[in-house]
């Protein structure tokens, strides 16, 4: 399954939220999580999805100082892309 990637013609919110299932993505099959993507991916959340997994990481305290702004540059670059492109299957 191939994806590309299409500039938008409207700019959407930045407000994404996250349920419990979604944190835990780590422990799901490999179609769990397929089928999570491509619902994301119909949801048009995809990329804001990204990024709040990421901003929930920043949150630990464990990251040293330098890993949390490399992943606040992420979140960044993930939320351009929200804001401005949209996934299409090819």
């Amino acid at each position: 399954m191939n994806y590309q990637i299409s500039q938008k013609s409207q700019i959407i919110t930045d407000s994404i939220f996250i349920n419990t299932k979604q944190i835990t993505f780590i422990k799901d099959s490999e179609e769990e999580r397929k089928y999570r993507i491509r619902k994301h991916v119909k949801a048009d959340d995809y990329f804001g999805t990204l990024a709040t997994i990421f901003s929930l990481m920043v949150q630990d305290d464990n990251l040293d100082y330098k890993n949390t702004q490399i992943i606040a540059k992420i979140i960044e670059d993930l939320m351009y892309l929200q804001n401005n492109y949209k996934i299409i299957k090819k």
